[in-house]
This record gives structure tokens, sequence and C-alpha cells, in this order.
């Protein structure tokens, strides 16, 4: 009896598995998306992410590494003889850091496509633009950027700044539904995020 229940669960998490990986297929063209992760997060629950190609890295991690090293060294706050190393454990860091930075979520439901949360990312030099532009679009779908409780990501790891301060390099910003009927869907925000450039 234990046996079938549990079979049964793992059926039933496999199908809903299955939807959420066909419905973000049907959400996100490969030709401009690039998805990560999609799970299944329990009671119809899907959970995406994914980049936006047109959110690229920013910043070339070896040369912004290399230049903050050596103005280090220059103002005598870091050690000449570690310079490689600290280069290259820099732009690892980096790397990590830019491919967290332009990353997306979106949590919805399967079968009403509601948004129960989503984080999206942009450049820093481009979201007062990009931004507005989403957030006009958003409105009229029922959702509202939740400006305020933005995510600022640095991809210059902290111990290699050395106290040299910068703007961030991608913004997340969290989507809400105001529309208090669950017109914010997952469609509305790729829709959107898709008409953005």
């Amino acid at each position: 009896m234990v046996y079938g229940l549990k079979q049964f669960y793992k059926e039933l998490v496999m199908d809903i598995q299955s939807e959420c990986e066909d419905a973000v297929k049907d959400l996100l063209p490969e030709d401009r998306f690039k998805v990560l992760n999609v799970s299944a997060a329990g009671n119809g629950v899907c959970v995406v992410d994914f980049v936006d190609k047109n959110v690229l890295a920013s910043k070339d991690c070896e040369e912004e590494c290399n230049e903050n090293i050596e103005l280090a060294v220059s103002e005598g706050l870091l050690d000449e003889s570690s310079i490689e190393e600290d280069a290259e454990e820099c732009s690892m860091a980096c790397e990590e850091l830019t491919e967290l930075g332009r990353v997306n979520t979106i949590v919805f439901d399967v079968n009403t496509r509601k948004i129960y949360k989503a984080t999206l990312a942009f450049e820093n030099e481009t979201y007062d633009l990009k931004g507005q532009r989403l957030f006009d679009k958003l409105k009229r779908g029922g959702c509202t950027m939740n400006v305020g409780q933005e995510e600022y990501i640095s991809v210059v790891p902290e111990e290699y700044k050395y106290g040299f301060e910068e703007a961030p390099d991608y913004i997340k910003v969290d989507i809400v539904d105001t529309s208090r009927t669950g017109r914010c869907t997952v469609d509305t925000v790729i829709k959107a995020l898709r008409s953005v450039v």
C-alpha cells in the first residue's frame, strides 16, 4: 500500500515537472532566452531560472580584475608577489557573479499561469530606460515592479575592490501581482520582457 502511494506521488510530481517544462518551452523561445532550470515545486507550482540573451555580461572580468589589482598594488594595498594568483581568483569569482547577475526567476502556477514571484535582471546601464518601459507594460497587465526592493550585484568580488566605489553591474527587481484578480501571469511578464529590447 505504501509503495503504491509513493509510486503515485512520484508519477504525479513527474507529470507536473513535464507540464512545467512544456509551459516553459512555449513561453521562452530559444532564440531569445536560455533556460537554466525548470522545476516543479509542488501543488502545480513551477519555478524557472533563465537568462535573457539581450542582458549581456557588462564587463570583461579579466580586464576588470587586473585593473583593480594593479590599482591596489600602486596604492600599496596589495603585495606584488600575489598579483597573478589574485587576478585568477578574482576573474573566476567575477564570472560566477556575472552569471548570477543575469539570472531571472519566475515562480508561477502551471494551470492558471498566475505569478507568485518573479525576479528580473537588468544591466545597470540600461535599467532606467528598460525598467521604465517594462514597468509601463507590466502595469497594464496588472503587474508591478517592486521598486525599492532592488538587489544590486557587482561582478568584482568585495575582497578585490580594495575600497574603490563602483556602480553595480546588475540590478534585480521583483515583480508582484497588484491586480488582485490574478491577472498578472507569467505570459504577461514574458510578453513584456520580449517587447523590451
